[in-house]
């Protein structure tokens, strides 16, 4: 925790339960049902990610383009997702917090060292970049509806399994059926959230 004052601390604290509301509502078990959107982009890191009955579509987001407007992404979504070494984390100016008191971009970072285990996962991606990825059986792509006017209709990819080694996703929403979270960690950390390796090449 990087809080150099009393002011400080209210102000992160009142950033962390806001934000830590809505990615991880109050339980005892951390197994629960989760909702993440409209707060503009946020980051996602994992060592590996595991899904079943995986989909991937084009689709539009109405509200986490700039100045909230409509904005293109990817809307996966897979029936079972096992997450090794989870990290997800949102930056934010503190100036917007505390104004002159403010020493530039912080971010919320909530990470896990334990697995995560989700079912019924939706999540919209404005980017996606991985060492490694395997389809499993039944690895399909759709481009029936290019050339149409609608552009969501354009391409569509399924799978029974698939696995990201090392994945770095920006992610605008993000939706579960339940979720269950093991060692779960919250910080502020002072600077600019790092891309994952895999978007640095």
């Amino acid at each position: 925790m990087l809080v150099r004052s009393r002011l400080y601390v209210h102000a992160a604290a009142a950033a962390v339960a806001m934000l830590a509301f809505l990615a991880v509502a109050a339980g005892s078990a951390w197994s629960l049902p989760l909702y993440l959107g409209n707060i503009g982009n946020f980051q996602i890191r994992a060592d590996e990610i595991e899904g079943e009955q995986f989909a991937l579509a084009l689709a539009v987001d109405e509200n986490s383009g700039e100045n909230g407007g409509a904005l293109p992404v990817g809307e996966i979504t897979m029936s079972r997702t096992s997450i090794d070494g989870l990290l997800l984390e949102k930056e934010f100016d503190s100036s917007a917090l505390l104004g002159s008191a403010g020493s530039g971009p912080y971010r919320l970072s909530i990470s896990t060292n334990g697995p995560t285990s989700i079912r019924g996962l939706g999540l919209n991606v404005a980017g996606l970049c991985a060492d490694s990825i395997t389809f499993g059986p039944g690895f399909a792509v759709d481009g029936k509806g290019a050339g149409t006017a609608d552009v969501t209709d354009d391409l569509s990819l399924e799978s029974s399994t698939i696995v990201l080694g090392s994945p770095g996703i920006e992610a605008t929403y993000l939706t579960t059926d339940t979720i269950t979270l093991e060692g779960i960690r919250i910080d502020i950390r002072e600077g600019a959230h790092q891309p994952a390796p895999c978007a640095r090449s």
